[in-house]
């Protein structure tokens, strides 16, 4: 499934003064024009292909990226789990998605990585520590989502396969790494677990930081699932 997303950036800029003369036009700086992203998350991928998936269009059977590719999409996106069980699609550990991303890269298309921080599928309901980190307490939970991330992105920029974009979590609107940075939403009277949360964050954006030194920086994503309402993001 194809996700469209199109993101308008503008800036405008309000400047008091005395007099009420115009301001010169070619003083003001241009509008950037909108990004426009045509992608989908093909982590699961490698397993339909192992299942004996075969895709087509109209002119006949191709790898999926490029038929994607010809369609207009220009980003994939692939999730990562720390020690994820092999069982049905939670397949993603780190050498199944470098793998992927070889191919992502290949194909010209813009690379994003989704880090769940958890050995399965992280999301507003569920966001389970991985069983390695479960009995650590808050600051060296904290210290590790630092390392874990700096290895990972360490590893894709020494293998030439640097992120376009990073996402600090899957769907956080409830916080991650339960029960330490679990934040509801709507319980903004309880502050702890927010703090956490911000803890971890920063020590993810930390280790973006880190692992990718001495290059581009990827753009960081904070990735909430209730596009659109605002309200609740």
């Amino acid at each position: 499934m194809l996700l469209r997303l199109s993101l308008a950036l503008l800036c405008a800029a309000l400047v008091g003064c005395k007099s009420h003369a115009p301001r010169a036009a070619a003083s003001l700086s241009p509008v950037p024009p909108p990004v426009q992203v045509l992608g989908a998350d093909i982590s699961a991928l490698s397993v339909m292909e192992k299942a004996g998936a075969v895709f087509s269009d109209s002119r006949g059977s191709a790898d999926a990226l490029t038929l994607l590719r010809r369609q207009g999409a220009n980003c994939f996106r692939l999730r990562l789990f720390v020690a994820p069980d092999g069982e049905g699609m939670v397949t993603n550990d780190l050498e199944y998605t470098l793998a992927l991303a070889r191919r992502v890269k290949a194909s010209g298309a813009a690379l994003m990585l989704d880090i769940h921080y958890s050995d399965t599928w992280a999301d507003p309901s569920k966001q389970f520590k991985p069983a390695a980190w479960a009995s650590l307490p808050t600051a060296a939970l904290v210290a590790r989502v630092r390392d874990y991330t700096h290895s990972v992105l360490a590893r894709f920029c020494a293998e030439g396969l640097r992120p376009d974009s990073v996402q600090v979590g899957n769907e956080i609107t409830n916080g991650m790494l339960w029960p330490d940075g679990r934040a509801e939403f709507g319980t903004a009277t309880e502050t702890s677990g927010w703090e956490t949360l911000g803890a971890f964050l920063r020590a993810g954006v930390e280790g973006v930081e880190t692992g990718c030194a001495g290059g581009p920086m990827p753009k960081l994503i904070l990735h909430v699932e209730s596009t659109g309402n605002i309200p609740r993001s």
